[in-house]
């Protein structure tokens, strides 16, 4: 990144631009990357020569994930690139804009609605008043395939018998693939399954079949006695909150959306480390749902079951209580009676899992870059449910009985917990050593 560009986000920071100074960075990239490759400098490029950068980022560039960029995706690397040359044209760093001739790329017109039969759209319908919207988007797509599929093989949705629904598992197995061209997972198989035979037993009870065709349809998928997602250890998700902390301060000076927007960030990040929420909880939560003066935090629902009462640790309650005071309102529009604590740019909607997502990859990025000490982090897959696995691993590692940890978590069974708190061989050598009469 040229030294100038620093400057240039410095002064973005500052500003409430339309393109969020956290993403410039990454934003601006493919440019550094294409001047590379052409040869070209950024101080003395033309317009016939920029003119050629779309079609490179539309037909060459690759993400970090090895694919092509999408619509929108192109749409914020051309508006941050516009508003680098403008930046440099303002602050008499050139004479011109040559990215005036950039235009964003059209987006393709959107499909109409799918229509599904209609009593699928009654059972996810029903789902969604039973405030499992989660579970209604997973068995949409299922059902979709599903559907798709006796459509192409004259089969009534009505009448299908085992034999039917077995010959489908095969069609997923052999034959479907993944928009990115992958065959589907054996658990992703028997998700669709288990989605399946729901929607038929939901037809079964309401008599609209006689009995259920996928009742007895089973595929053998290995239980893993360990939750598979890499989680952080005590000294990471420090320097994850230390790292976005310093984020928050350097912005909190002005006050203004940027600094709002990273608040919010630390808060949702302090929550999933102190209280072990699931992101879907995270995206539902409401303000009425704390209480800041008791260090509690009220789960109505999750996952289909009735909440309870949780504890918040202390230091997590005093980023939450500053963030509703004075960062929150800046979030919302103007006399707003939202109660999501973690609003979206507009403000008028709950920040999605693509927001949630997106700003801990680049906070884990950034943690990376300023802890070179942190050499195991480099090497992990950290996601939202990963701080979720450290909430409970790191509890038991200091000594939590399994019990509390298990209700802590919300889990049905101490099975579940025993996934995501097992006991190193260090420590199991250790305690045979002791106990053992004969060790």
């Amino acid at each position: 990144m040229p030294e100038l560009a620093q400057e240039f986000m410095r002064e973005m920071a500052t500003r409430r631009s339309q393109t969020s100074a956290d993403a410039l960075p990454k934003r601006l990239r493919p440019l550094w990357s294409w001047l590379e490759e052409v040869g070209l400098d950024f101080s003395t490029i033309y317009k016939k020569q920029l003119a050629t950068f779309p079609e490179w980022l539309a037909s060459k560039y690759l993400t970090s994930r090895n694919s092509p960029p999408s619509q929108t995706t192109q749409r914020n690397i051309l508006q941050a690139v516009k508003l680098w040359f403008a930046w440099l044209e303002e602050n008499g760093h050139r004479n011109d804009n040559p990215a005036s001739i950039l235009e964003k790329p059209k987006t393709p017109p959107q499909k109409e609605t799918e229509v599904l039969h209609p009593l699928i759209e009654d059972y996810l319908t029903f789902l969604c008043l039973k405030k499992r919207e989660g579970t209604a988007k997973i068995a949409r797509e299922a059902l979709r395939r599903f559907e798709y599929w006796c459509v192409d093989n004259n089969y009534n949705l009505l009448v299908v018998t085992k034999k039917d629904i077995e010959s489908h598992l095969v069609y997923l197995v052999t034959e479907y693939r993944t928009p990115a061209g992958k065959p589907l997972a054996r658990t992703t198989v028997g998700q669709r399954l288990a989605n399946i035979k729901s929607w038929y037993q939901w037809l079964e009870q309401r008599d609209h079949v006689m009995v259920n065709p996928a009742a007895q349809v089973n595929i053998r998928v290995p239980r893993s006695r360990l939750v598979v997602k890499e989680y952080l250890t005590q000294q990471e998700a420090i320097a994850l909150i230390h790292t976005q902390v310093g984020l928050v301060e350097e912005s909190a000076i002005t006050k203004n959306i940027v600094w709002a927007k990273r608040l919010r960030n630390l808060t949702a990040i302090s929550l999933a480390l102190a209280t072990g929420r699931r992101v879907g909880g995270l995206e539902n939560m409401l303000i009425t749902n704390l209480d800041c003066d008791r260090h509690e935090l009220r789960v109505e629902r999750e996952k289909g079951r009735t909440g309870r009462v949780l504890p918040v640790a202390e230091w997590a309650m005093e980023v939450v209580k500053e963030y509703i005071k004075d960062a929150r309102p800046l979030l919302l529009p103007k006399n707003s009676t939202d109660l999501w604590l973690f609003p979206n740019s507009a403000g008028t909607e709950p920040l999605s899992y693509g927001g949630f997502k997106n700003f801990l990859a680049e906070l884990l990025q950034t943690t990376i870059e300023k802890n070179e000490d942190l050499i195991d982090l480099a090497k992990k897959t950290i996601t939202w449910h990963s701080l979720r696995v450290s909430f409970a691993t790191l509890l038991f590692s200091n000594d939590c009985p399994i019990r509390t940890v298990n209700e802590l978590m919300l889990h049905r069974s101490l099975s579940t917990t025993a996934k995501y708190t097992p006991i190193p061989i260090e420590d199991m050598r250790s305690i045979f050593r002791t106990a053992h009469p004969r060790a």
